[in-house]
């Protein structure tokens, strides 16, 4: 595995500052450090080895091994030490026990090099780990060949990608946060073999691929040449894979992840060869796989097209419901200015036109697999469009009640007046439709600063309601992130409304 070769990288860590490459396990601020806490890992388990040997430590780590009481009332340095021969030597119980019992934790240098030894390491991680100690922070140095420098990978990254089969054992211990996600800076990075399934290889593994975002890597930039012909001189994404190799649900979870690439970027005429192939009807030899890969997966014509199509619609009906909580309300609100009456699907049906469509849904022209757009995007989009903005049908009372006012989920001036209603229906729906395609790249100005004013009706108080707005990592992020970003906040202090999607200050509120 490229990812276990590695070059020693020079410490930076500073006072009780550690560098990306190292980590004191606990808070200085709650620790005592260790005598030999710069002694490398391998020396100090050791070291740790003997002195679990002697008669006073080795009943001590026994009797909390069984969950017992110590006998003895050390002071706080003391059973530090205790701790950290508990950890060292990897008995995992035995730290599990000792780590309730102590009021300051055993500080010492952790490595993120010592991390590479999988047979020697992994149980002083593990017995650490359950001990409290926190390697959120660390990374692990790799040298890559094709970029010819080292890399800084976190370990949980590292545990994910190279110790496949203990990844669940670490997984509770490592929450990553959003928007930090690791990805391979190399193009050519041969990362695919990370994802295959041990017991079937070379095909790839769902749960491999759903796993990544719990790792904290960014699987779009996941590539390999497993299987491709050497003349195409390219590589291809997880998803491009998936749809040669003909399956299916690892098509499916790419799409669900956001992979939006068929992934042949080195080699334009690689996405044409495969568009034919898919389209294909007669059962030919598989264009772009190596023909001891295809004796192997045998896959045909049309296990590729049906793993592309899932993917593409499943990737639709994404790109539809971020496009229905981005602009689903928008879209309303200028409706009910333009029309008395109107279906609420045909809010559904102005968002089908206006969503984004994935890109490898263009590149291998999926179009002519589906009936058309409705059939991509939810079925039950009036019940969508209920759930996530509390949108009712215009015929409703409740959704009669729409003049400014407390309790708004935007802050902006109102329009002075609305335009004429018109009825829909007839020839006057298809001339709405025409316009809507035809401008739907605009967007419409509902006052001067282009913003408007949203009133909560009867569900304003409903906590439901409020955690929806509110909610930074929701279906609003994007919202919350434009406010964010201009320096202003969501729902301030002196905010009079339910929140504030646009970037105010007090003073324009006054």
């Amino acid at each position: 595995c490229w990812l276990c070769d590695y070059r020693d990288t020079r410490c930076v860590c500073w006072g009780n500052e550690s560098c990306q490459y190292c980590s004191w396990g606990w808070p200085v601020e709650d620790g005592i450090w260790m005598k030999d806490w710069d002694v490398p890992l391998d020396l100090t388990a050791q070291a740790a080895a003997q002195a679990a040997q002697k008669p006073l430590l080795r009943e001590l780590l026994k009797m909390a091994r069984a969950g017992e009481e110590l006998p003895l009332a050390l002071p706080a340095e003391g059973m530090a030490r205790v701790l950290d021969v508990a950890i060292l030597t990897g008995d995992r119980e035995a730290a599990v026990h000792i780590s309730k019992k102590c009021q300051v934790w055993p500080l010492r240098r952790w490595r993120g090099r010592d991390f590479v030894d999988t047979k020697f390491c992994a149980r002083i991680l593990l017995a650490a780990l359950w001990a409290g100690a926190d390697f959120q922070s660390i990374h692990v140095p790799h040298f890559d060949f094709t970029l010819r420098e080292t890399i800084a990978i976190p370990l949980q990254a590292h545990i994910f990608l190279c110790r496949s089969e203990d990844w669940q054992d670490y997984a509770e211990f490592f929450k990553p946060a959003a928007g930090a996600e690791w990805r391979p800076t190399s193009t050519d990075n041969e990362m695919v073999g990370c994802f295959s399934g041990l017991a079937k290889w070379p095909l790839l593994s769902v749960d491999r691929i759903q796993g990544a975002p719990k790792a904290g890597i960014d699987i779009r930039k996941v590539r390999g040449a497993w299987g491709l012909r050497d003349t195409l001189h390219c590589s291809g994404s997880l998803l491009g894979l998936a749809i040669l190799y003909g399956q299916q649900d690892c098509a499916v979870a790419c799409a669900r992840l956001g992979l939006q690439q068929s992934g042949f970027e080195l080699n334009r005429d690689a996405n044409s060869v495969l568009r034919d192939y898919l389209h294909s009807e007669a059962s030919s030899d598989h264009p772009l796989l190596d023909d001891d890969l295809v004796r192997i997966l045998k896959p045909s014509a049309s296990e590729c097209r049906s793993a592309a199509v899932a993917a593409g619609q499943t990737a639709l009906r994404a790109s539809w419901q971020r496009e229905a909580a981005q602009n689903g309300v928008a879209v309303f609100q200028v409706m009910r200015k333009m029309l008395r009456s109107f279906p609420l699907a045909l809010v559904g049906d102005i968002l089908t036109f206006s969503m984004e469509v994935p890109e490898f849904v263009e590149k291998l022209d999926l179009w002519k697999f589906g009936d058309g757009w409705m059939t991509l995007v939810p079925p039950n989009s009036d019940s969508h469009l209920e759930k996530v903005h509390g949108i009712n049908e215009p015929n409703d009372p409740r959704a009669r009640e729409h003049e400014t006012g407390t309790g708004s989920a935007s802050a902006a001036a109102a329009p002075d007046s609305a335009p004429e209603a018109l009825d829909v229906n007839g020839k006057s729906t298809d001339e709405l439709m025409e316009a809507l395609r035809a401008s739907r790249d605009q967007v419409p100005v509902l006052n001067m600063d282009g913003v408007c004013v949203f009133r909560l009706t009867s569900m304003a108080t409903s906590c439901h309601v409020n955690e929806l707005l509110l909610d930074a990592t929701g279906p609003l992020a994007a919202l919350h992130a434009r406010v964010l970003n201009a320096g202003c906040e969501v729902n301030p202090e002196w905010n009079v409304m339910k929140a504030l999607f646009v970037p105010v200050t007090e003073a324009q509120m006054a």
